[in-house]
């Protein structure tokens, strides 16, 4: 379906007699660089709710030879263990894709990872190295839902769109409902991958090499949780391979790198200071919630504060930093990117109030363990075409 600027492709996914419409929307001039021929982006995008549903994927397109043989054998078997639900059944033709594009991409969110992954593939990326040629930006649930939502979308995509003039690079814009299908899944963590990677499959004629910014390093993802929860990002290292084909290389990036060493990159960005934004409850900068709190300390770590005063509150932080300090100590036990920053700063001292902290957490992370344990699912199994 075409309208003046935007290009929609849908189908229809049908369960118990109900039919619902999965679409994905590019703008128009991006058109021609959609998969259209088989449904690789749809299967990889319906797989957590396929799982939750307890039903299989029956699919009248064909799938990419590669790829159904990925999610058959690795990937299906790995989600159903994972989350503890039934292994989803995938029925579907095969075709043989041959051609892969030229392009390269990368998402630009404009945080830490993502800025890492540009400065490493595109502003100083070796003469070997496949060069980022165009930047992406997916609406498929991080925004969250509801008008909030539409405004946090339309101020990063702004802000995004800026970033990437800057860079001299194009932005293409996927936006879909697939959040929609897989909103009963609680954590967005354990859909960022499967909800991004469906949309990098879509552009499969434009783009054959996708980097993926990794949340850790491979040294920490084995070993932390988050809250005492394992998230589906905790894998991104085992999970890449499985998603990625012949005609879609996925890569997963800043492998090597933990958060202190991405934002010494991340520094050597010059846009960064001006359209840096990693806040998880505001359109700009909190300052306050996880991830503002971590940034701001990563960059007092590393005496380049001052240069941030675009798009953080640098006296609002300096007021406050002697809390954020004893916070972060108190949550290192349990969070491996408080843990980096506190060896870090080890030779500071910080208040003995982290102490509190500390046993506020402990207290947290019991709660969610009882109600980890009080919850049970038992899906039955369907079959949706």
């Amino acid at each position: 379906m075409e309208g003046p600027d935007s290009f929609r492709v849908s189908v229809t996914v049908a369960l118990d007699n109900q039919a619902n419409e999965l679409y994905f929307e590019v703008p128009v001039e991006y058109a021609q660089s959609l998969s259209l021929d088989v449904a690789d982006a749809f299967i990889v995008g319906l797989i957590p709710w396929a799982a939750i549903s307890g039903c299989s994927l029956k699919s009248e397109l064909p799938v990419s030879q590669d790829l159904l043989f990925r999610l058959r054998t690795f990937f299906l078997p790995f989600y159903a263990k994972f989350t503890n639900t039934q292994l989803v059944e995938l029925m579907a033709k095969p075709v043989e894709v041959k051609t892969t594009a030229s392009g390269v991409a990368t998402g630009l969110s404009c945080g830490i990872d993502s800025l890492s992954t540009i400065y490493d593939f595109y502003l100083n990326a070796a003469s070997e190295t496949p060069q980022i040629s165009h930047l992406t930006f997916f609406d498929v649930g991080s925004n969250g839902d509801g008008q909030k939502s539409k405004e946090l979308f339309e101020y990063r995509l702004a802000n995004a769109r800026k970033c990437a003039g800057k860079l001299s690079l194009p932005l293409i814009t996927i936006t879909s409902n697939l959040c929609q299908f897989n909103k009963s899944i609680r954590q967005y963590e354990n859909l960022v991958y499967i909800n991004n990677i469906a949309c990098a499959i879509l552009l499969k004629r434009l783009i054959g090499v996708y980097y993926l910014p990794s949340t850790y390093s491979i040294f920490e993802a084995y070993h932390w949780t988050r809250g005492g929860e394992r998230h589906l990002d905790t894998y991104e290292a085992t999970i890449i391979p499985m998603l990625s084909s012949h005609e879609l290389q996925l890569y997963l990036t800043g492998t090597i790198s933990d958060r202190i060493e991405k934002t010494c990159k991340v520094v050597q960005v010059p846009e960064s200071r001006i359209f840096l934004n990693v806040c998880v409850k505001e359109a700009r900068n909190c300052g306050k919630c996880f991830k503002c709190v971590r940034t701001l300390l990563t960059l007092d770590l590393l005496d380049v504060l001052e240069e941030y005063y675009e798009v953080f509150d640098i006296d609002d932080y300096k007021n406050h930093a002697q809390t954020y300090w004893a916070k972060a100590k108190a949550a290192a036990y349990r969070d491996v990117f408080f843990a980096t920053l506190v060896n870090a700063r080890s030779s500071r001292t910080t208040s003995p109030v982290w102490l509190w902290y500390r046993f506020r957490n402990a207290l947290k992370d019991g709660e969610r363990f009882m109600r980890r344990k009080i919850k049970r699912r038992n899906p039955q199994h369907r079959t949706t075409n």
